[in-house]
């Protein structure tokens, strides 16, 4: 395996960003991540310095090696408006002990691209809700009830979820998870999500993560107020009719009338 794509990719940058960095070019570079061309002990001496790490990693690396650089430490600096990391802090730190640590375990995937594909989801998510609720139902009422019911809807959860920012720093992640806890037990209820998913969560010792036992106890208080419910409009739809007095077959006046 490749040192310098592991690096590269940890620490969030492009194989064009570090062909700048080394004034090379990027098919030199990438020549280098797939091992046709080795890595001069000049540019080894640059990439050793620029990220903060041994020149060893950056050629043809080990199992164990690999595992040397996910439990190293990083460090977050800013470059070209982007968050990348680095093996030591900034120059400018005097007591490390202040700064955030990071530790990225995926090689495969940089940071931006993690971004991107969550920022992609954002969108699909809200394109996906603009789309339920402007349905066209082919009648102006039906829509205009449509938008105003589903509107309260997601109005209403949009609110709950943003008062998660007015909750104390430490009681931000609990409380995230309690809403996603009630969300777990809803649709375990209506049977949009399986009890063996649920049996799978655990919170840890910190109380933070999904509760199984919470998600499976409020579950079954849901079922039991909305069982009854829609057995009554079952039963309401199937009698709709049987006790409608006879149909009037008398013509209708007309118009004039």
């Amino acid at each position: 395996m490749n040192g310098l794509k592991i690096i590269r990719t940890k620490c969030n940058f492009t194989i064009g960003e570090i062909a700048d960095i080394l004034n090379v070019s990027r098919q030199l570079v990438s020549a280098w991540e797939n091992s046709r061309k080795e890595i001069s002990a000049k540019r080894l001496r640059q990439l050793s310095e620029f990220f903060g790490i041994d020149e060893c990693f950056f050629g043809e690396i080990t199992e164990e090696q690999k595992q040397q650089l996910d439990e190293k430490a990083m460090f977050l600096f800013r470059y070209h408006d982007k968050d990348i990391f680095k093996y030591k802090p900034d120059k400018t730190v005097k007591d490390i002990s202040r700064v955030m640590v990071y530790f990225r375990n995926n090689e495969e995937t940089s940071l931006s691209e993690e971004y991107n594909k969550l920022k992609k989801q954002q969108e699909d998510t809200i394109e996906r809700i603009d789309s339920f609720i402007g349905k066209k139902l082919g009648h102006m009422e039906s829509e205009m009830m449509r938008i105003t019911n589903y509107t309260k809807i997601y109005g209403d959860f949009a609110g709950l979820i943003e008062s998660i920012d007015e909750q104390k720093p430490h009681l931000k992640v609990p409380y995230r998870f309690e809403i996603i806890d009630v969300l777990d037990a809803m649709r375990l209820a209506f049977g949009l999500l399986d009890e063996e998913t649920v049996s799978g969560y655990r919170k840890s010792e910190y109380f933070v993560g999904r509760d199984n036992d919470h998600i499976f106890k409020l579950a079954e208080a849901i079922r039991n107020h909305w069982l009854p419910i829609e057995d009554y409009h079952e039963k309401l739809r199937a009698n709709f009719g049987k006790n409608l007095p006879p149909k009037n077959n008398n013509p209708l006046p007309s118009v004039e009338v």
